[in-house]
């Protein structure tokens, strides 16, 4: 009697402390912001009160605010299964009826104020105000502007960068964006390779900008607040309107004003770049790496030239794709350095073994193609051969009747350079001058071509063509002029992501040192294919117990096309991200 007293006492005690623990955590609560997409469906966003909650099924979980409790308390409810294989953290296995795919190509993400989630999310600790984002088969995107306000007829800059791909170390990293749309009221832009656009402010108020594109969250808000130019006044600080009559007599002797224009401090952008340079020669990622090595092979800079040649040969590229191969290529060209075979890497391999018997890599798209030209051209191949005509032939099939490729500035100024080095036939010469007045039509009247990056890739096209950026004008402007405009304090293109800034300076202080990239690479020969002689065969055959080995470079005639194209596994980094976060 006495022990079935003192276990009712135990029970009760147990009761009460469970009961109080959950009384008090359940009056602490947080005010989140909860977004959750998959693909382009937006399931749920906006405010969640978020009260506290078992951090798994485990009986000892400990009861906090966190990420699952946000999922679990959303009205209305949303079917969720976790899977518990890596205890104490959970894996989101399905939620809404999105469920993981079994070679992880599609499966739930979480981030944090857009950064991506480091434990599970049943571990993650919700903080009042933090935005909560969980995705499927979709990444966030964010903007930035070159400002935050403005007057009518002022040009703003947008920058739209994405999170989709990991480092090393499994940190999601910010990439410029191609083909986001920014929308500023009733206006709207779309960004260029670079991840850029530009809109001429139209109205004025207080307007929000934000960017979207397919399979990404759209962007927070960025505010812009624009307001009506000022009154054009007369004099000085006793100024009178101009549309105000005067009692004041006016003189009428028109004295001419000039004003001499900004240039551009060419040296200053390579002082600029020069700052930006690592211990170990990079400029961070490949990307900014391969153009800001094209920019310093085209002037005297040594003592740089000389490190990224070292980082060049002692690392190689982490780009997977067949684009990140082709630019690469041309950045080795540049240094001088084989691209048969730089660590130990062919690239030139890694671009033909693409060709598929018309075009090279993705038959939707022509940017792989184009430059592939131009890095083969100065690889050793020539029109003479059929996959130099094959390519030729489904690039200009490829223009569009207004002269563009792409309806792209920048893809229509890298056209123009790699037609303009083949012999003029008919057709190349007459889609040369179709894209040569696509350019022309689209110059803008501040002299450039909407932002540093299609601008310079217009003067690549220009320049090929043996043409002079001062010899295009449009009103009192020419490229240069508006190039002038947007060069920053420290010689670097105004733009407030550094890697932006890197990149949009390395373009433009290539090609303003008056080479195009065609110029700026070394000319390699292609590896001649070696055959066994008689007397090879012979010395072959009497030392049989001795095996010979025979170089033989790729033969680019004999090398079949790929039956399908095959993309990189998700599962393997996956898995290892996995083992990153929940230390498997």
């Amino acid at each position: 009697m006495k022990n079935i007293k003192k276990i009712s006492k135990v029970v009760l005690l147990v009761i009460l402390f469970f009961s109080t623990r959950q009384i008090v955590l359940a009056d602490n609560s947080v005010n989140i912001i909860l977004k959750i997409y998959a693909d382009d469906t937006v399931i749920f966003n906006g405010p969640e009160t978020v009260t506290a909650c078992a951090e798994s099924p485990a009986p000892d979980a400990p009861i906090t605010i966190n990420g699952k409790c946000a999922i679990e308390q959303v009205v209305p409810a949303l079917s969720n299964t976790w899977t518990w294989n890596y205890a104490p953290s959970g894996w989101l296995n399905e939620l809404s009826g999105y469920t993981t795919t079994p070679d992880f190509s599609k499966f739930w993400s979480w981030f944090n104020n857009l950064s991506l989630g480091g434990t599970g999310l049943n571990q993650h600790s919700l903080s009042s105000g933090e935005e909560l984002l969980l995705t499927y088969n979709s990444y966030p995107l964010r903007i930035s502007a070159s400002k935050s306000s403005g007057i009518i007829g002022d040009t703003i800059t947008f920058t739209a960068e994405e999170e989709s791909t990991f480092d090393a170390n499994y940190n999601m990293l910010w990439t410029p964006s191609s083909e986001a749309t920014i929308t500023l009221g009733t206006q709207t832009c779309t960004t260029a390779t670079d991840g850029t656009c530009f809109i001429v402010l139209n109205t004025a108020g207080s307007l929000n900008a934000i960017g979207s594109k397919t399979l990404r969250v759209p962007s927070n808000n960025v505010n812009i607040q624009i307001s009506t130019p000022p009154a054009e006044t007369r004099g000085g600080s006793g100024s009178i309107p101009i549309n105000e009559p005067s009692s004041t007599p006016i003189s009428q002797e028109i004295i001419p004003i000039t004003v001499e224009k900004t240039k551009f401090d060419l040296k200053k952008a390579f002082d600029f770049l020069i700052t930006q340079q690592e211990k170990n020669g990079s400029f961070g990622q490949d990307i900014y790496t391969d153009w800001a090595t094209l920019a310093f092979a085209s002037s005297n800079y040594q003592d740089q030239t000389i490190k990224l040649v070292r980082y060049a040969v002692e690392n190689k590229t982490e780009g997977m794709s067949l684009t990140d191969n082709e630019r690469h290529a041309m950045a080795l060209l540049s240094l001088g350095l084989n691209p048969y075979n730089t660590n130990n890497e062919n690239y030139i391999e890694k671009i033909i073994t693409s060709f598929d018997g018309k075009q090279f890599g993705d038959a939707n798209e022509d940017n792989d193609d184009i430059f592939a030209l131009i890095v083969l051209q100065s690889s050793g191949y020539t029109q003479d051969e059929k996959m130099i005509n094959d390519d030729i032939s489904f690039i200009l099939s490829r223009q569009k009747e207004n002269g563009s490729f792409d309806e792209s500035v920048d893809m229509t100024g890298a056209a123009i350079e790699a037609l303009s080095p083949f012999s003029p036939t008919p057709l190349i010469g007459e889609s040369l001058e179709k894209a040569k007045n696509f350019l022309r039509e689209k110059q803008k009247e501040n002299g450039g071509w909407g932002n540093a990056s299609s601008t310079a890739w217009a003067l690549e096209g220009i320049t090929a063509l043996g043409e002079k950026p001062e010899d295009w004008k449009r009103g009192d402007n020419t490229p240069l002029d508006y190039l002038a405009t947007i060069q920053d304090i420290d010689g670097g293109i105004k733009n407030e992501n550094i890697n932006t800034k890197i990149w949009e300076t390395a373009y433009v202080s290539s090609i303003l040192s008056s080479k195009t990239w065609n110029q700026i690479m070394q000319k390699f020969e292609k590896p001649k294919i070696q055959e066994i002689t008689k007397v090879q065969k012979k010395f072959v055959k009497k030392q049989k117990n001795t095996p010979i080995i025979i170089t033989t470079p790729i033969n680019t005639e004999k090398i079949p096309p790929p039956t399908t194209k095959v993309e990189p596994s998700q599962e393997s980094w996956f898995v290892r991200l996995l083992t990153n976060i929940f230390n498997l």
